[in-house]
């Protein structure tokens, strides 16, 4: 017979493996499972989305890229890339690792009548379904801190981008912080989720060496790497 003292031993210790377990598949899941992106976008749609028209005119007016192929990472709901192929003739991969996020891409894509050319897939930034040499841009807004390998993500753009092809990532809305930013509430930006050495040497173990970062309270934090 087992004591009670024992019993309850026994069921804490099942608890605690059964608690480890779930935690430990949440964890392998990560940000393409437990992404609630049907709130995410209504937050986004009532605070954030009229930065998005002026960000992407900002990353298009910088580059002076209006044709081929665009690779948009971490799009989510897909607002950056819908707003690049509102103002541009590209054609551009709508990339999440979220598959709630990209059938909801699918949804604005279709409504706003763009489906021939924004295409919503889902893929991991550190193994993109892209060739060598494929891609004049590439544009990711608000992915950059849940990369888990930043050197690896780097070295696949690196990869995908074609000799003189751009890539615009950051977090932050740019010069979109004029739409959105009440200051009578004094909206305060959030703290980045990494330092900024870390981003050096993720660039550094990726063999970049022809980019340029911005660190600005006002605009955000955004790495622009130029193929050469």
């Amino acid at each position: 017979m087992i004591h009670s003292k024992t019993r309850n031993n026994l069921t804490r210790v099942l608890m605690l493996i059964v608690m480890f377990f779930l935690v430990l598949c949440s964890c392998k899941e990560g940000r393409g499972s437990d992404f609630k992106v049907h709130e995410y976008d209504k937050m986004f749609r009532s605070k954030f989305l009229p930065a998005f028209p002026v960000l992407a005119k900002e990353i298009i007016d910088y580059t002076k890229i209006s044709k081929g192929t665009c690779v948009d990472i971490g799009c989510g709901p897909g607002y950056l890339a819908l707003e690049v192929a509102k103002i541009t003739d590209l054609k551009i991969y709508a990339l999440d690792i979220s598959e709630p996020a990209i059938e909801l891409a699918k949804q604005h894509i279709e409504k706003e009548g763009l489906a021939n050319r924004v295409i919503p897939i889902v893929g991991d930034v550190h193994k993109m379904p892209f060739e060598d040499n494929s891609v004049e841009l590439v544009v990711s807004r608000g992915s950059l801190p849940f990369w888990s390998d930043k050197a690896k993500a780097f070295s696949e753009i690196k990869r995908i981008l074609k000799p003189k092809g751009i890539a615009c990532i950051g977090c932050g809305f740019g010069s979109g912080y004029v739409k959105i930013v009440d200051n009578k509430n004094n909206n305060s930006k959030p703290p980045k989720k990494f330092t900024h050495d870390s981003i050096l040497k993720a660039l550094a173990d990726a063999d970049i060496k022809n980019y340029t970062v911005i660190d600005d309270y006002n605009r955000g934090y955004w790495i622009i790497i130029r193929k050469e």
